[in-house]
């Protein structure tokens, strides 16, 4: 699900039992979407990179969650906070 800002841990610990699952995969995107302020791009790269650690690049995917993404960012800002 979407995870909110301070609750990292519980959203790793439910990632990681997902992705102990090999029929699972996971898609990415909408980070921050449910915060205020809107998350930092740092905040982004700790969730993307804390996916494919748990999944794998074989079983991670980004979404570009366009046209919401433009409300808050531009497209090169959120792309750039995935990597």
């Amino acid at each position: 699900g979407f995870p909110l800002r301070g609750q990292f841990d519980e959203w790793r610990a439910g990632i990681a039992a997902l992705a102990a699952l090999p029929n699972v995969a996971v898609k990415m995107g909408g980070f921050g979407c449910y915060d205020r302020p809107h998350w930092t791009q740092a905040e982004v790269t700790t969730y993307v990179r804390a996916c494919v650690d748990a999944f794998g690049v074989d079983r991670a995917m980004f979404a570009s969650n366009l046209p919401v993404d433009l409300v808050d960012v531009t497209p090169q800002e959120r792309y750039g906070s995935f990597f």
